[in-house]
């Protein structure tokens, strides 16, 4: 009788064929298993396709418990699998079933002729298929893996509760601090770093990167309380005299507010019609908005000073401190003032800030627009209106 190949259809050797699956294991649910699978997913590389196909084959086996002493294997057609898989293509199915292998979840049982079948007898049944056997080997495994998944989860959690209340008490300490003795600009370099964990944190970070940041945020926390117990209280005794020009000055802020927000919604048309021209012109294009919409538009920015930004060279040492928070070059920043010019590219900047979470690369953003500039083909104006017109839709 002649020799029949190991694999008929080439398929490649690998260690689930050398080495056959251990028994002895305790019955296990299925569901269970699964459930945990898909938690540990990424730590054995799998995508939820894989699971949905893994799902369809336990599908086929009867019952919810996986019994290693009993017949696991699946022998059902590629083509009542895709069916049972909403009409998944058989190409894209048997990849997956092949990536299912490759991790050692499954184990081929082929045939002579490749075929997936039961013989039917007197004798023990012998079942051709896709063999279920390593699921209960490595339910263990996979239960601990999920735990450990979870553990992570919780404890991340926990720390992103904790550096949020880290950072709202420092910026609470920064801004009583610098009310106390403003020439210390160490209270600069606080407000740096809640900026930056109010960045950070919007952003998916494992354990070790906000274990980092939470133990930052509490060495910056005990510096803060540190000096402000150091520092002598002023006189908080005032005349008359100062309390009536206190009341007078507040008087007259909430006078100028009022004034200008009566012309917010006509400057902002204003910008948007500035904008639809210097789009068409070309001829416009270093021009800048109003201060006053810049930071209606960008209100994050302020995280940058500690407070309202009154002016444009203000403006200007914010966007210095947030291209450092959030890693943009310098020798891009240095080109985007030479292009644009000082205010544009803080406008630019503080934008970015607003958007941040939408743009994966604020650098290369950056950098794009840079060109777009030098060939006197950017205006910064359109960057306001949308932002503008953004927040307007937020509000109604």
């Amino acid at each position: 009788m002649d020799y029949k190949p190991f694999s008929p259809f080439k398929r490649p050797m690998s260690h689930n064929h050398l080495h056959p699956v251990p028994h002895g294991q305790e019955p296990v649910n299925k569901w269970d298993v699964l459930r945990n699978l898909a938690k540990a997913q990424d730590c054995y590389g799998l995508r939820d396709r894989d699971l949905a196909v893994l799902q369809a084959l336990l599908s086929f086996h009867a019952g919810d418990s996986l019994d290693p002493a009993t017949d696991l294997v699946v022998f059902a057609s590629n083509r009542a699998i895709c069916e049972r898989l909403n009409g998944m293509p058989e190409s894209t199915m048997r990849r997956h079933t092949a990536k299912l292998i490759e991790r050692g979840l499954l184990a081929r049982r082929d045939s002579p002729n490749g075929k997936r079948f039961r013989t039917r007898s007197d004798e023990s049944p012998i079942s051709f298929g896709l063999d279920l056997s390593p699921l209960p080997y490595l339910a263990s495994q996979i239960k601990d893996r999920a735990e450990a998944v979870r553990a992570a989860e919780l404890k991340s959690i926990r720390l992103r509760l904790r550096i949020n209340l880290m950072r709202r008490d420092l910026h609470a300490l920064c801004t009583y601090g610098k009310s106390v003795h403003d020439d210390d600009t160490i209270w600069q370099d606080f407000l740096n770093l809640h900026a930056l964990a109010t960045i950070s944190i919007r952003r998916k970070q494992d354990v070790e990167g906000l274990t980092a940041l939470s133990l930052k945020l509490a060495a910056a926390v005990a510096q803060a309380k540190e000096m402000i117990e150091r520092l002598e209280l002023p006189d908080l005794s005032t005349s008359d005299a100062q309390v009536e020009q206190h009341h007078q000055r507040s008087n007259e802020e909430v006078i100028d507010s009022e004034e200008g927000g009566s012309n917010e919604d006509g400057m902002a048309q204003q910008t948007a019609r500035e904008a639809r021209k210097a789009v068409k012109k070309g001829t416009d294009a270093m021009a800048t908005p109003p201060l006053s919409l810049v930071t209606k538009a960008c209100p994050e920015i302020a995280l940058f000073t500690g407070g309202d930004i009154q002016s444009w060279p203000q403006l200007f040492s914010a966007a210095c401190h947030l291209r450092q928070a959030i890693g943009i070059p310098r020798p891009v920043w240095d080109e985007a003032i030479r292009t644009m010019g000082q205010n544009t590219a803080s406008v630019v900047l503080a934008a970015i800030l607003q958007r941040f979470s939408s743009i994966r690369s604020p650098g290369a953003y950056l950098r794009s627009l840079c060109a777009k500039a030098a060939a006197s083909k950017f205006s910064c104006i359109p960057l306001v209106a949308s932002l503008l017109a953004a927040r307007s839709e937020c509000a109604a």
